[in-house]
């Protein structure tokens, strides 16, 4: 099995994992879960910058404008970051976080950016109970 197929397996299996996680708590979190979409930010940031360095910038814009998947990918991608800013904004904004910068970052980062807010918001949040 190379690692291109191990890759998506391994990345589901810790969504898998995560999120089962999160929803465990009756929709409260500990003081620490904050930390389990910060890890996963870290290590799917990691993975970005070697990708990055190993394939290319432009190869991500090849990737989603070379056929249909790869649009689907892309329409989804821009979903999934539009639904997390949308629904993490005024949490944000209620904890004193700059909701632009968050915007601009996610615009460049995608995913990475989603889940370091979503650590900050929850971290902030756990700050003040």
């Amino acid at each position: 099995m190379l690692i291109t197929e191990i890759i998506p397996v391994a990345a589901a299996l810790c969504f898998i994992l995560a999120t089962v996680y999160m929803i465990s708590k009756d929709g409260r979190y500990s003081k620490t879960v904050w930390m389990v979409p910060a890890a996963l930010c870290g290590a799917f940031l990691i993975f970005s910058i070697y990708t990055v360095l190993t394939e290319g910038l432009t190869t991500v814009w090849l990737n989603h404008t070379q056929n249909f998947w790869g649009n689907q990918v892309w329409i989804d991608l821009l979903i999934a970051i539009g639904i997390g800013f949308a629904m993490l904004a005024p949490r944000a904004k209620a904890q004193g976080m700059n909701p632009w910068l968050w915007l601009i970052l996610i615009l460049c980062t995608g995913c990475i950016a989603v889940l370091a807010m979503f650590a900050r918001v929850i971290y902030l949040e756990n700050q003040e109970a």
